[in-house]
C-alpha cells in the first residue's frame, strides 16, 4: 500500500511538471530611414571647357567648385568655353552622415571621328562634406583631363563613338 501510494504522488509530481507553462511576451519595433538619393542636376555635366595643347600635352585640372575653376599643366593653354564640374543633389535625413563613392577608374572622351581619338579622365575629387544639411546637399565632382602631345581638334564627350560612357558616383550613409 505504501509503494502504491508512493507511485501515486510520483506520478502527480510528473503530470503536474509536465503541464505547467511559463511565457513571456516582447514587442518588435523598427525605424525605417528615408532613403538617400543622389541625382545629377539638369544641365550640369562635366565640361573642361576649351583648351589648347602644345606639341608636349599635358593635363587641365577641373576642381570640384560651383565656378569651374581650371589649372592647367605645361602645355595646355585655357580658352575660354564654359567650364562646370559635375553637379549632383543628395538628399536624405538632415544631419545624418554619409560616404561618397567616385570612379576609381578612368572614363574616356573621344571626338567620334571615323578612328576616335581619345583622352582620359582621371583622379575625381569632389567637394564632400560628410553630412547631410537640412535634408538635400550640392555636391560638386572634378577630374583631371589627360590631353595628348599634338592632341586632334575636336569637341570630345563620353557619348562619342570611342567614348566609355558616363561616370558613376554613389552615395551612401554611414
Amino acid at each position: 500500500m505504501k509503494k502504491l501510494f508512493a507511485l501515486g504522488i510520483m506520478i502527480c509530481m510528473f503530470t503536474a511538471v509536465g503541464f505547467s507553462q511559463s511565457t513571456a511576451s516582447a514587442s518588435a519595433a523598427a525605424t525605417i530611414f528615408t532613403p538617400i538619393s543622389i541625382t545629377k542636376a539638369v544641365g550640369d555635366d562635366m565640361n573642361f571647357g576649351t583648351l589648347a595643347s602644345s606639341g608636349s600635352g599635358g593635363t587641365c585640372v577641373l576642381a570640384a567648385d560651383a565656378v569651374g575653376t581650371r589649372t592647367p599643366s605645361a602645355g595646355i593653354t585655357l580658352m575660354g568655353g564654359t567650364p562646370q564640374a559635375a553637379t549632383f543633389t543628395v538628399t536624405g535625413i538632415a544631419g545624418q552622415s554619409y560616404a561618397i563613392t567616385l570612379p576609381s577608374a578612368a572614363t574616356t572622351v573621344s571626338d567620334g571621328a571615323a578612328t576616335p581619338h581619345t583622352m582620359t579622365i582621371d583622379s575625381w575629387t569632389s567637394d564632400y562634406t560628410g553630412t547631410i544639411t537640412g535634408g538635400s546637399i550640392t555636391l560638386h565632382v572634378g577630374a583631371t583631363l589627360n590631353i595628348g602631345a599634338l592632341q586632334e581638334a575636336g569637341v570630345y564627350t563620353t557619348a562619342n563613338s570611342g567614348g566609355s560612357g558616363d561616370f558613376t558616383v554613389t552615395v551612401n550613409y554611414n
